[in-house]
């Protein structure tokens, strides 16, 4: 009994040190003088949902890894304007204007739309997608899939 305990124990301490781990690659490496103004900001991780993906703040360095949107985001903005969410393009990123938010572009049948972006969020095959929930710092979050004009 005392031999599972103790695998399962090193088990979830080698987890979390692969997370810590592959969390240190994602970062950036910060500059020094002037440079270090025009150096994006490093990702800042949030959370690990419930299926184990980590999710980052949507700032500029996270948003320029977008390569498209996850389902819960494609969902909330097909279920805005009664479109299939396989019609959904994303068509480019906006940094705001101190980068740390970013404004998606997407490309519906119904037109071009600007969308509010809540989180990026990276998948276990590495690929980063648009997300929907946004955490502010008492932990709270807001789902904004489908926030779009």
């Amino acid at each position: 009994m005392m031999r599972r305990y103790v695998g399962s124990v090193g088990l979830m301490l080698a987890a979390l040190l692969t997370a810590l781990s592959s969390d240190a690659a994602d970062q950036v490496p910060a500059t020094t003088g002037t440079a270090a103004a025009k150096t994006p900001p490093p990702l800042v991780f949030w959370a690990v949902n419930e299926g184990g993906a980590k999710i980052y703040q949507p700032n500029s360095t996270a948003c320029e890894k977008i390569s498209g949107l996850s389902v819960q985001y494609a969902e909330g903005i097909s279920n805005q304007f009664n479109v299939p969410a396989y019609t959904l393009n994303m068509q480019a990123i906006k940094p705001s204007a101190d980068q740390r938010t970013c404004t998606l572009m997407v490309n519906t049948p119904k037109g071009p739309k600007e969308c509010a972006l809540g989180s990026v969020i990276r998948t276990f095959g590495g690929e980063y997608l648009a997300h929907t929930y946004q955490q502010f710092g008492d932990g709270s979050v807001k789902f904004l899939a489908g926030e779009c004009h």
